[in-house]
């Protein structure tokens, strides 16, 4: 791992922004799919995600409105993607550009375009440091935020720790982060550290948009599996045990049916952090809800199934 040193990241994420790297056209559908409907949805693995959650659909959606009312696309800056030693482009500055521009009909964008290794050290710590300086409010990014340092910290401590080297940061590691985050404390950051010993990478929280959504409630409706069932959802988690309840059972009154599939999703990290845990287990806070379905089922004599779409 290169150290904190012989890097500077405020300088490469300067350069950026100045545009004094040369940008080159690439194509755009290389870090999308298309789904059944024709709509292009994030392809996960051609994306390095610095942030908690992929994209926000409602701000894409919203900035694309703009474009389409005004025809101003000032606000559309270039990409920056990282080329990796298999020679593959990742996509890791400008997913929310990405997303408008595809949206809007681009087949193409400028990128700039780093080395791993030689721009970044190899070190994906540093390039998910770098991706989140790069996260200033202007033009179309969202700022990065106190989970997304925490991460990058994580990011960090887990690269040393498989160095053979003490995951804990030293004083001048965390004077460097200081320096890459000034709005973060050193306290926040002996808060983040105390609460693991190795880092706990994890990854960014899934973002769907809503046609994503009625387009898995089609595909369960659409199973041999579940005919006869009322197909409800998906509710955002945050809801599992109080609206989305209640409006699961009116559609199910209304179908007439007495067995039910309600699908939930984690709509951020927090609820993903409400049905998991750090090392993967069930929380208390999903022990409640299920529970409840399952109170539910017995006293009204109905089968409720529950599923949890793809979080991460």
């Amino acid at each position: 791992m290169t150290t904190t040193t012989s890097i500077s990241l405020i300088e490469l994420s300067k350069k950026i922004l100045a545009k004094e790297l040369p940008p080159i056209p690439i194509d755009l559908d290389q870090f999308f799919e298309q789904d059944t409907g024709g709509n292009w949805v994030i392809d996960s693995e051609t994306r390095i995600q610095v942030r908690e959650e992929e994209v926000n659909t409602d701000f894409i959606d919203k900035k694309v409105q703009y474009v389409l009312n005004t025809g101003d696309e000032s606000i559309l800056d270039i990409l920056v993607v990282v080329q990796m030693p298999d020679k593959s482009l990742k996509l890791f500055g400008g997913a929310h550009t990405a997303g408008i521009k595809i949206d809007l009909g681009h087949v193409t964008s400028d990128a700039i375009i780093l080395d791993f290794e030689k721009d970044l050290g190899g070190s994906m710590a540093y390039l998910k440091i770098l991706g989140n300086l790069l996260n200033k409010p202007v033009k179309e990014q969202q700022p990065y935020t106190n989970d997304d340092v925490k991460n990058c910290l994580y990011e960090f401590m887990a690269e040393k720790e498989q160095n053979g080297l003490d995951p804990k940061p030293t004083d001048e590691e965390l004077n460097w982060f200081v320096s890459m985050f000034p709005d973060v404390s050193r306290k926040s950051l002996g808060q983040y550290i105390s609460n693991t010993s190795a880092g706990g990478r994890h990854q960014a929280n899934k973002t769907y948009s809503s046609q994503q959504l009625k387009n898995i409630a089609k595909a369960y409706a659409d199973m041999e599996e579940f005919t006869g069932y009322t197909i409800a959802g998906p509710y955002d988690l945050g809801h599992a045990q109080d609206s989305a309840l209640g409006l699961a059972l009116r559609k199910m009154i209304d179908e007439k049916t007495r067995k039910i599939v309600i699908l939930l999703y984690c709509k951020n990290m927090a609820q993903q952090n409400m049905w998991v845990d750090k090392n993967g287990n069930a929380t208390t806070r999903r022990s409640n809800i299920l529970n409840t379905y399952n109170n539910i089922s017995k006293y009204f004599d109905i089968q409720i199934v529950w599923k949890m779409v793809k979080y991460n």
